[in-house]
Parts: structure tokens; sequence; C-alpha cells
């Protein structure tokens, strides 16, 4: 386990949001040694290893800057990279508390290049479907915070969710899932879901952000949606746990 410091607080990182904040409102084929998952809604069977794993790609040129937050909420949209992923990029998928880090996370990222999907109202079991669309763009990072606009029932409890998603990703160098707010009922059982996983999945690490962000109350505007403040300690922490690029 590896403890790292963001903005004077501790944030915990084990290896291995949402519309706004009602309440309970929820916005491959896999290597022989994969875990199967423990429910229906696992569909590993019929997905497929990217032709080059991550770990051979090369580095893509980081040609362009991305200007940090301005003091507003949403900050503007970041363009995807054209051309294939390398292994210096990171895809960034998120709710509504991540299109609000449209700018903070690639400033933080530097030498990564980043793609961004964050949209309103997204739930696990929605950005599954998107990983099976958008796999071609998956280079040597994928970075997830999705569960604050969970419902029950969908797709699977949220650990077979977890799993289903890692079994998409298990040639992915990196994955990083951040834990979610606890402001809503069942959301820190889900936490516990996201942080059991790292001993099933070991490309997988979690960024423990629930605690943090309960210890800042002002990084939030309703204890989901961050202000600038938390923008920064969310992609510093995140800018931690990747940190530099393999082989850069």
């Amino acid at each position: 386990m590896v403890v790292v410091a963001v903005m004077g607080l501790s944030l915990t990182v084990s290896c291995s949001d949402t519309g706004m904040a009602d309440t309970n409102r929820t916005e491959t084929t896999p290597p022989a040694d994969a875990p199967p998952g423990d429910g229906e809604g696992v569909a590993g069977e019929d997905a497929e290893p990217a032709d080059v794993p991550p770990s051979t790609l090369p580095l893509v040129p980081t040609t362009t800057t991305t200007t940090p937050d301005e003091p507003v909420d949403p900050p503007r949209p970041v363009d995807d990279p054209d051309g294939p992923p390398g292994r210096n990029s990171v895809m960034v998928i998120g709710d509504s508390v991540f299109i609000g880090t449209a700018a903070a996370i690639p400033a933080a990222l530097p030498d990564w290049v980043v793609t961004y999907d964050a949209e309103g109202n997204r739930r696990l079991a929605q950005a599954i479907d998107l990983i099976v669309e958008r796999k071609d763009e998956v280079g040597g990072a994928v970075v997830i915070h999705l569960g604050n606009n969970y419902i029950p029932g969908e797709g699977g409890e949220f650990s077979t969710q977890i799993d289903t998603m890692m079994l998409h990703l298990w040639f992915v160098p990196q994955v990083v899932w951040v834990t979610v707010p606890e402001v809503n009922t069942g959301r820190a059982e889900m936490n516990e879901d996201i942080r059991a996983a790292v001993d099933r999945w070991p490309n997988m690490v979690v960024v423990d952000w629930a605690p943090v962000i309960a210890a800042n109350p002002d990084w939030s505007w309703d204890g989901l949606h961050l202000t600038p403040a938390g923008r920064a300690a969310m992609a510093d922490a995140l800018a931690d746990a990747l940190g530099p690029v393999d082989g850069g």
C-alpha cells in the first residue's frame, strides 16, 4: 500500500458523479488466471484483447497543452487527441463530477495524452458499453470515477460490474478506480467493493477519494461536485497514482 500526500492530507492508493446531489439519485478475452464474474452481466467471453498490448505501444507525442480550470463550473471540455493510442495514453471516464475536472486533470498530466469522456448521470453499467465501443482508443492507462449514480439491480451487483469492466480492461497496465463520496445510501459498501477488487485484479489501483473529500467539505459544492480547489486536489491525486509514463 502506498500513501500519497495530497495537499497536506494522506490519500491512500492501494495497488493491486453525478447530476446534482439528489438524495439517493444514481447518476477480451481474459488471461487464464482472470477471476470469473459472480453473476449475470459479466461479458468477458466475447471480449477480445488488443492486437498490440499497451506495454509495447510507442509513446505518443504530447503536442498540445491544456489550460488549468477557470474558477467556473463546469470548465470548457477537452478535445480528444487524434491518432492511435500509445503507452502514454490515458482514458478518463466519469460522470458530472469529472465534467468539472475536464481541464484540471489533463493539466496535471503533461506527459500523458488524455482521452476524456465524462457525462452527467453516467453509471458504471453504461460505461461498460462505452469501453466496448471505444476499446481501440485504450492505451497505457484508464481512470474510472463512477458509482455516484448507481441504480441497484442494473447490470448486476456493483462488484459484478467492476469485474465486468476489468474483464474488458485486463490487458491495460494501469486501471485507476476512484472511490466515490459517501453522501448517499449504499456508497460506503460500493467503495468497499472497489477496494476489495484489487485482490482480484493485479492491474487495478484504487485512489481512495471518499475519506479525502469527507475531510475537506470546502472542496465540493454539494458533497459531490468539486470546487476549483477540489478539482486541483483530484487531479494531483490521479497524477500521483498514475506516476511517470512507463519508458518515458
